[in-house]
């Protein structure tokens, strides 16, 4: 996909690699640099992923990104890392995904799909870890559950989903368990 230019790589030049080729394989690219970024650094692919799932949950033909998001760039070098790092992840993924329990797949379905698409995006914008990586994972079965009518990986996204979400919850409370201890201990002197 990267080819052979040179300089930055924007998500313009991403989204025109993409075609037609749907919204999963937009949401599948850009939720790999997602889950290989630290928690919180991933706003930009957050953002991007959140504007695509939006537009799934409103039933929009093609994915779209406003000029601003579209300009965002990645370096050279951080692309060919990203790349070299979602290769043999990708070829993986490639052996296992393909059209089976049609069953599953629905214009319904995937309007649900897409909100908590919407949802997981903004999980990836938080500096929340582990949740972060449950998010991204989430998203790239869903994409691929949506690219190759993949019920198995649909549900493996639902799966990944729940724990984004569990991680979320056990996150929040235990920061009010925390917050609850630092106020019932009583001043050091």
């Amino acid at each position: 996909m990267l080819g052979d230019s040179h300089g930055p790589v924007s998500m313009d030049q991403t989204m025109i690699a993409l075609g037609d080729r749907s919204f999963g394989a937009a949401m599948v690219v850009l939720a790999l640099p997602a889950m290989f970024m630290p928690p919180g650094f991933a706003v930009p692919f957050g953002a991007a992923l959140l504007v695509i799932s939006l537009q799934l949950l409103v039933a929009r033909q093609k994915p779209w990104l406003p000029v601003r998001l579209r300009h965002l760039r990645l370096r050279r070098r951080a692309a060919d890392r990203l790349y070299a790092k979602a290769s043999p992840l990708l070829r993986s993924a490639e052996l296992w995904i393909q059209p089976r329990w049609a069953g599953v797949q629905s214009p319904l379905h995937e309007r649900v799909i897409a909100l908590v698409c919407s949802l997981l995006s903004v999980i990836l914008m938080l500096p929340l870890p582990v949740a972060h990586t449950f998010a991204a994972l989430a998203i790239i079965a869903f994409g691929a559950g949506l690219i190759a009518a993949d019920g198995l990986a649909l549900l493996v996204g639902w799966g990944l989903a729940a724990g984004a979400f569990l991680t979320c919850i056990a996150l929040f409370l235990l920061t009010l368990a925390g917050l609850s201890h630092v106020q019932h201990v009583p001043p050091p002197g």
